[in-house]
């Protein structure tokens, strides 16, 4: 899933009875001041008396941080930089007994600074109010949501491994954080701030889920995705439920779990749809996946109808783009399954428009051509097709060893050496059936299953010529891999 740099952290940490109390901030930006710190006056251990600040320092205090935050929601860049500065120097004036309220205004001054595209700087101040937390006060609600918006600031600024790092100790420490830990009188504040860590909680495993799935470790982002879909009913939102779906599927799909991956998706969608107003966004990409999925496992007629609702929902938005070719394409593979030939032609015609209108030497562009090609193919029309192969391998050819590239190359010589070989020349098909048998193996190794086809037209060209000596050892390879691969699907 990605992350979404719009997305709202976990709402303040706060304890009752604190009339100077920092305030948090709630705001639609990546680094949201996830806490609202306690007070000089409760911040430290049960049963200890903590020194008060004297009340004008505070009240000082309290003004300059409150214009930060006006000025913050008006856009006002500097007026807020100024203020939020204001509030960390009376803040510190309190000689060491205020460590909230400097943690707080270094907070909050991160925030400001970041939008001011001043990333690393952000970070380095989430950093002081970090240790500042753990030093001054030690209480860990607060110090795991500083990490919190930590991690969010090193993922703009810094390696992965340092923002990893501070999730992880977001995660870590609102682990370490007691129900009701804060012993307040007041009930429903005490229920607020249990909320809060759990939402600091849910925010890290996501964040740890997602950060490693970036960095090709689907095992670790697993574990934590897997703890994540097993918060409390009603703990995780759907579209937050939806998306944990969606990475756990992701997993299981390049585990080869087609049936786990289908139902993980089939629940992400309902999650999808269970929310109003719908978020088409994360609609269609659900239903693309779940599409996908599908067809991987050759449940195309299930997988048709998610296409069309693609389809539908992409156009409505007035969209002419990659996605709505693809689906396009998905629809007229289908149709062709089906021999409506005129429906196939149609659909890929529309998404060849799409992607050449975009790029006309494109992945994309040589990948609907080839499909066009066998579309013309099927319905016997040699010339067309010959002409959409050779171009189709003329666009896979200017993309170099690019794997995708190598085995459309090899798919477009097979076909062209099939039509060869129909024709009986026997000598043109034989050197295509080889480029493309050496394209293949460059690209996905010698013993792949996709070598099968190539393997069994070479021994049928060899045989149909009684030439049994080159014939036997391409059928000796091809017995190798069935029995390496015996459901091999090519």
């Amino acid at each position: 899933m990605r992350h979404d740099p719009t997305a709202r952290a976990c709402t303040r940490l706060r304890l009752a009875h604190s009339s100077a109390s920092p305030l948090s901030w709630l705001g639609p930006t990546l680094l949201v001041a996830s806490l609202a710190l306690f007070s000089a006056t409760a911040a430290g251990a049960p049963g200890k008396a903590q020194a008060k600040a004297p009340v004008d320092v505070m009240q000082v205090w309290q003004r300059h941080y409150d214009q930060a935050q006006q000025a913050y929601r008006a856009g006002d860049w500097p007026q807020a930089e100024q203020s939020a500065r204001s509030a960390l120097e009376q803040a510190r004036a309190g000689q060491g007994q205020n460590q909230s309220f400097v943690a707080s205004s270094l907070n909050l001054l991160a925030l400001i600074r970041q939008k001011q595209g001043h990333d690393g700087e952000a970070a380095d101040l989430l950093r002081q109010a970090l240790s500042t937390s753990q030093s001054g006060q030690g209480l860990e609600a607060n110090t795991a949501a500083l990490a919190l918006n930590l991690g969010r600031a090193l993922e703009s600024s810094g390696p992965p491994s340092q923002a990893i790092d501070a999730y992880r100790q977001a995660l870590d420490t609102a682990d370490r954080v007691p129900a009701n830990a804060n012993a307040n009188a007041n009930a429903n504040a005490d229920a607020d701030a249990d909320a809060e860590v759990t939402a600091v909680r849910r925010q890290a495993l996501q964040a740890l889920g997602r950060l490693y799935a970036d960095q090709g470790q689907p095992s670790e982002a697993a574990r934590y995705n897997q703890r994540l879909l097993q918060s409390a009913p009603g703990e995780l939102p759907p579209a937050l439920r939806a998306d944990a779906l969606e990475q756990q599927a992701q997993f299981e799909q390049s585990q080869g779990q087609l049936d786990a991956a289908r139902r993980s998706l089939q629940e992400a969608l309902r999650q999808r749809e269970s929310r109003q107003p719908v978020d088409d966004a994360a609609l269609l990409r659900t239903l693309s996946s779940l599409a996908s999925v599908l067809g991987q496992a050759g449940l195309y007629d299930e997988a048709a109808p998610l296409h069309r609702r693609a389809v539908t929902l992409l156009e409505a938005q007035g969209e002419r783009d990659s996605a709505l070719a693809s689906h396009l394409n998905e629809l007229g593979l289908w149709h062709l399954q089906r021999k409506a030939y005129t429906q196939a032609e149609a659909l890929m015609a529309q998404a060849l428009a799409i992607v050449e209108e975009k790029n006309a030497l494109s992945l994309e562009t040589a990948r609907i051509v080839a499909n066009l090609a066998q579309m013309n193919e099927a319905r016997q029309n040699a010339e067309p097709a010959l002409a959409l192969f050779r171009k189709a391998l003329g666009i896979y050819e200017s993309h170099g060893d690019v794997p995708e590239a190598l085995l459309g190359q090899a798919q477009a010589l097979n076909f062209m050496a099939g039509q060869d070989y129909r024709r009986r020349r026997f000598a043109q098909a034989e050197q295509q059936f080889l480029r493309a048998l050496a394209l293949t193996e460059r690209a996905d190794g010698p013993q792949s299953p996709r070598l099968l086809p190539l393997l069994d037209n070479l021994v049928a060209l060899y045989r149909s010529q009684q030439r049994e000596v080159q014939a036997a050892p391409y059928a000796i390879k091809a017995e190798q891999i069935r029995q390496l691969e015996p459901k091999a699907v090519y």
